[in-house]
């Protein structure tokens, strides 16, 4: 009986301990904080000439509406996931990079296979640190789930996505701000 007595205990010292974790979680989640883990992101371009992966912290993805995004990925809009620029390595091939002048008048040089012209990464000369991977070109990317969107104003009007998604008229907030 004493067994049983000990097991008991356990087990609702157990329930309690998962409850606490849980109520920690889903309260963090609540005031916009995501929990940090380490991942690993592969990816390359639709001729494979261009491979890449990144390691990392988990990060954020956004969709983003202006027209610069849509003229480069040919479609309503584009996803990019904002990832630290030093975990990212190429590991065959070379993209090349086409740079043009923003709107805002900061550089922003996209990166693309120079064989098939899959659109790779975004690189913003205001965060010299960050680079946004297309999602589009991940190996797995049922992992992404953006989380906010930019350029709202400019959306094109036949391409659904999320209304309550949290949404910004210009650029979204920066890689330390808070999305919720």
């Amino acid at each position: 009986t004493d067994l049983r007595i000990i097991a008991v205990g356990f087990f609702e010292a157990f329930s309690n301990l998962s409850a606490l974790i849980r109520l920690c979680y889903d309260s963090i989640q609540k005031v916009g904080y995501t929990m940090q883990k380490m991942m690993t992101l592969k990816g390359g371009c639709l001729c494979g000439a261009v491979r890449y992966e990144w390691r990392g912290a988990s990060t954020s993805a956004s969709y983003c509406h202006c027209p610069d995004c849509r003229k480069a990925t040919g479609g309503p809009y584009t996803v990019g996931v904002g990832v630290d620029a030093a975990g990212l390595t190429i590991c065959s091939g070379k993209p090349k990079g086409y740079t043009k002048t923003a709107d805002s008048g900061n550089e922003i040089t996209r990166e693309f296979c120079p064989e098939c012209g899959s659109p790779l990464f975004t690189r913003a000369e205001v965060c010299p640190d960050r680079v946004w991977i297309k999602a589009g070109s991940l190996d797995t990317p049922e992992l992404i789930e953006p989380t906010y969107q930019s350029w709202i104003g400019m959306a094109v009007p036949w391409a659904y996505l999320d209304k309550d998604l949290p949404s910004f008229a210009g650029n979204g907030p920066l890689p330390d701000e808070k999305t919720v």
